[in-house]
This record gives C-alpha cells, sequence and structure tokens, in this order.
C-alpha cells in the first residue's frame, strides 16, 4: 500500500538508496510561531517544503502543510488529549494513534497495513528521539541541529519512503517533541509543589 517504505520493511536487507535524507526544522524567518521544514543546506528564506504551526493550548495542536501554510496545502494535523495517553494523529485523512508510555518515554504508532513504529528517547541525550519499526530496525532519528543553529532541529531519514510516510515522520516527531516538552514542564511543576509544601 505504501510502495517504497513498504517494500523495506518487508526486506531483511540494507534499503537501496544511498544515504539518508536530512531535513532542517526552523522557526520562520517571517515570524507568526511557524516552523518550517527545508532540506538540508537550504537558507532559511527558501521557500518551504513543509510548514508547522504548534499550538499547544488549542486544537488541534499541530498542523502541517506542505509548501505555505493554508487550509489547502494542509496535509495533516495532532489532537492531544492531556487526560489520556493517546494523541490522535491524522496524515491524508488517514487516522494514525500515537500512544504514548507514561515510565518509559516511548511513543508507539500502529499504521493500518504497515505495522507498528516506535519512538524512542535517546538513552544517551535525553533530548533527541529515534524511530523504530517492529524488527527493531532504526529508520529515523529527531535530534538538534547543532550549536550553530540556535532553536533548530534536524530530521534524519535513514529509508527511502513516499509522501505519506514522509508526511507521518514529520507530523509524528513534532508532536513526540511537543508531548514530551510537556510533560517535563509537568513534572517539574509537580515536584516544585512538593518542595514548596514540605
Amino acid at each position: 500500500m505504501r510502495g517504497t517504505i513498504s517494500n523495506f520493511l518487508s526486506s531483511t536487507e540494507k534499503p537501496s538508496n544511498p544515504g539518508s535524507q536530512i531535513f532542517q526544522i526552523r522557526p520562520s524567518p517571517h515570524g507568526h510561531g511557524l516552523l518550517v521544514v527545508h532540506p538540508a543546506g537550504y537558507p532559511k528564506d527558501a521557500p518551504p517544503m513543509y510548514c508547522i504551526k504548534v499550538k499547544p493550548s488549542s486544537k488541534p495542536n499541530v498542523v502541517l502543510s506542505r509548501g505555505p501554510m493554508s487550509p489547502q496545502t494542509t496535509v495533516g494535523h495532532a489532537r492531544f488529549h492531556f487526560f489520556s495517553s493517546t494523541t490522535e494523529l491524522f496524515v491524508r485523512g488517514q487516522p494514525v494513534p500515537l500512544k504514548a508510555s507514561t515510565f518509559s518515554g516511548k511513543f508507539t504508532m500502529d499504521i493500518p497495513g504497515m505495522g507498528k513504529f516506535k519512538w524512542k528517547p535517546n538513552q544517551l541525550t535525553g533530548t533527541s528521539f529515534e524511530l523504530f519499526d517492529g524488527a527493531g530496525r532504526k529508520l529515523a532519528k529527531l535530534g538538534s541541529a547543532g550549536l550553530l543553529a540556535f532553536g533548530e532541529k534536524k530530521l534524519e531519514l535513514m529509508v527511502p519512503c513516499d509522501d505519506f510516510f514522509l508526511d507521518l515522520v514529520l507530523l509524528s516527531a513534532i508532536s513526540v517533541k511537543e508531548l514530551s516538552k510537556i510533560a517535563g514542564e509537568a513534572a517539574s511543576g509537580a515536584t516544585e509543589a512538593v518542595i514548596g509544601a514540605a
């Protein structure tokens, strides 16, 4: 169903595509609380490959558009539920539940026709996330773009894929990062409240 990525997942051999794809996720130079996505090496003011709007306090909480942000170019969105462990992802009209594990920090996606995928925090950095398939193969990594690119993230896609899977990786990566940030802030607030009450 999902041509290229499905072929990769069904094979035990390395993908024929040499190297990986790297994308930079950065604040839009035009403001408005937008993030823009470019292939690595593109200037900040280049036309964006994607635009992402993050709104923690209103739904949809994350909106993903191909190209400029508009209702006509929107390809996915995420709805957070703070009293539930499941976030609703929608990519090109297809629902994909994203379930959080409170204790491990992992996030699991069950994609119809493709199986289960997990975003896991990197054990060394604790701030980057890696996407694995059901066989434990690493498919993507989200982390810092480096000290000289403050506020920017780097997404490395290690497999060939179609537009649907790229949309899903981007939407889920930003959702996982935002949900982890919210959980961290909540835990910090709870700790401060306990210390203050002591």
